[in-house]
């Protein structure tokens, strides 16, 4: 715990520790604004309540048909490979492999499918398993992915009533928790491109100053070395994000009270979506760092998580699965959250697993460096005699 304390002293000394606190709250406000969103009960007859989504398959599949025959007969595929758009144009062999695929979905031959068709819908399992295939004969990255097309394909509006019941769970949850939804989905992206500057820094100071070679000579065990760097680099950024949630926290508390407001929930929410973001790109940049000895290497991880937040930019809604990066833009759809979360605790404890194995792998690693630096210390006198 000493050593704990005593690095992470020496990271809230440091300069990278101040040029992250600007640039996550530059970030931040610029994409948040300075004040959270109101919450306002809806009132009858808006033009327009938002949108919510479904995994109702009757209202999806037909949507999805009928989507994809417009795309097939147009030849027209709108694709997001990497995040990039790009359309395509098939061949006349590929069409007709499409044609097949649905004309075996709908139960018909693919000429008679219609607009004003009521299509018997298949089985989750078997219409994912033909969208795969249907994907792939595009080349990837379309909206039949069976990935993605709930999001693009299961999107409802909202009646009056739907609204005023979604406003009323938020309430019962917290109006907090909602915000700490959005608030996270922004965090997360910024999170992604911004931590691995701390590893780089830090690993690259030690190397410049010496003081990797001291650190080889130190009774300390490997384990706790890394462990020590690893937590205290994790616990400054997570510091800095929950510094910023409770800037709008204070605002949502002053407008609505300690009584509409879950803040245990809305922090834990914060802590459980950020936190293995955080853990795996320290722990990631840390093993970079140490299995190259320069930090060049290290910014490969900033290129990863942009060429990884622009492949997932055309799913920003309700994108709570199992990858690092959760989407949910939005501050509302409190009843889809809740059908999620175990979803969500899930998809979390998978990437803290993951920094963890990566953590025992740079343990690993830098123990035989130091093994290697104390066989080299016990030469060199017999070198130099010679």
């Amino acid at each position: 715990m000493r050593s704990l304390i005593q690095e992470f002293k020496r990271i809230l000394k440091s300069l990278i520790f101040l040029g992250l606190i600007v640039a996550f709250v530059l970030a931040l406000v610029s994409q948040l604004g300075s004040k959270p969103p109101e919450f306002q009960e809806p009132k009858p007859n808006q033009e327009t309540y938002g949108i919510y989504l479904t995994d109702d398959l009757d209202y999806i599949y037909p949507n999805l048909m009928v989507d994809l025959k417009t795309a097939v007969d147009a030849n027209y595929f709108a694709t997001y490979p990497f995040g990039f758009y790009r359309e395509k144009n098939l061949t006349d062999s590929e069409l007709n492999a499409i044609k097949a695929i649905m004309a075996e979905m709908a139960g018909k031959p693919y000429e008679e499918i219609s607009d004003n068709d009521h299509l018997k819908n298949p089985s989750q399992a078997k219409l994912e398993l033909q969208l795969e295939k249907i994907d792939a004969l595009i080349g990837g990255g379309s909206f039949y992915a069976s990935d993605e097309y709930k999001v693009h394909f299961g999107k409802k509006g909202m009646s009056y009533e739907e609204a005023l019941s979604d406003y009323h769970l938020m309430r019962g949850q917290g109006f907090d928790l909602a915000f700490a939804r959005y608030f996270s989905d922004y965090a997360g992206i910024f999170t992604m491109l911004l931590t691995w500057f701390m590893g780089l820094y830090l690993w690259n100071k030690d190397r410049k100053e010496g003081v990797a070679n001291t650190l080889y000579v130190k009774s300390i065990s490997s384990l706790k070395l890394i462990m020590t760097r690893v937590l205290a680099m994790s616990l400054a950024i997570l510091l800095i994000i929950l510094a910023i949630f409770t800037y709008y926290e204070g605002q949502l508390l002053f407008d609505y009270g300690l009584d509409l407001l879950s803040p245990l929930k809305a922090y834990g929410l914060v802590i459980a979506w950020i936190l293995p973001i955080i853990l795996f790109i320290v722990s990631l940049s840390s093993l970079i760092t140490i299995a190259s000895k320069s930090i060049l290497f290290g910014f490969l991880g900033p290129i990863f998580s942009m060429v990884y937040l622009m492949s997932s930019s055309a799913n920003i809604y309700y994108n709570i699965g199992y990858v690092l990066l959760l989407r949910y833009n939005s501050v509302g759809n409190e009843k889809y959250f809740i059908s999620q979360i175990n979803t969500f605790l899930i998809g979390r404890t998978v990437w803290l697993v993951l920094a963890i194995l990566i953590i025992v792998l740079t343990v690993f690693l830098y123990e035989r460096r130091r093994r290697g630096y104390h066989a080299f210390k016990s030469i060199l006198p017999i070198k130099n005699r010679v």
